[in-house]
């Protein structure tokens, strides 16, 4: 896509300007909308969606459940938090995604609540679907545009950016710098709201007071079952490691996942 843009000056929103137009878009959805119409296949609304939802948030559950209430030896537990933390990735694979980019159901408010399942990511849907739902798929894979690919020198992903010797074992350290996606998510969205810009390249949208209300409900919500709830059951010292094994397995995998895509 890069080479159909012409890049000026600093890097925002109004200095990117595409200089081609190829009806890409367009094609795709008439053909998908064709094959719909032709099978009578819904868009949305889907059966399949709503069973596999369930499915997805009852492992959820019961994973969390079972770790809270089982009183299974520390190894099992450990075991436990990889499993929930797969949970809370499909979570945001087959729910939370799909709901914020209005593509669950053909009313807004189903939309709208299971949009909500991004508040169990520890992360915020009104900033999810403004930096991936408008600046990814406006700008996808564009260095200094695509947020979703700004490493900050940590990583090379494109032969465009600067090179380091560093980056000569990134095959092997970048685990550790995916896995910090989760916290990145977490800690950014605080920015976010502070301050209007917590992204390399962009700035923020002014929040309403319902996406205020929904955001630290969202944060008080996360921060109730990710540590008020373990406390009563666990010693800190292990709800803190359970802590990290769940968040570093969630950003590992939605990054290795959100990158290849």
């Amino acid at each position: 896509m890069a080479t159909y843009a012409r890049i000026a000056g600093k890097s925002s929103v109004r200095s990117l300007r595409f200089t081609q137009r190829r009806n890409f878009q367009k094609t795709v959805n008439e053909r998908v909308n064709a094959y719909l119409r032709k099978n009578n296949l819904p868009a949305r609304d889907v059966p399949a969606m709503y069973l596999k939802t369930t499915i997805v948030l009852a492992w959820w559950l019961g994973t969390y459940l079972l770790l809270l209430l089982g009183h299974f030896s520390p190894l099992v537990n450990i075991v436990l938090c990889l499993v929930w933390a797969m949970a809370i990735a499909s979570v945001g694979f087959n729910v939370m995604h799909d709901a914020n980019h209005g593509g669950y159901s053909n009313h807004p408010f189903v939309n709208k609540l299971v949009s909500l399942s991004a508040e169990m990511l520890g992360m915020s849907g009104f900033r999810w679907r403004i930096k991936h739902n408008v600046w990814h798929h406006t700008y996808t894979n564009i260095a200094g545009f695509d947020d979703d690919v700004e490493t900050f020198g940590l990583m090379r992903l494109t032969p465009r950016a600067p090179w380091k010797p560093l980056f000569k074992v990134q095959v092997w350290y970048f685990p550790v710098i995916y896995g910090m996606i989760a916290f990145d998510f977490f800690l950014r969205d605080f920015m976010m709201v502070l301050f209007g810009k917590s992204d390399a390249n962009h700035v923020y949208p002014k929040m309403s007071t319902a996406d205020k209300v929904t955001f630290w409900a969202g944060k008080l919500f996360f921060i109730v079952i990710m540590f008020v709830l373990p406390l009563l059951v666990f010693p800190w010292w292990q709800v803190l490691i359970g802590f990290m094994i769940v968040m570093l397995t969630v950003g590992l995998v939605m990054g290795v996942v959100f990158q290849l895509a």
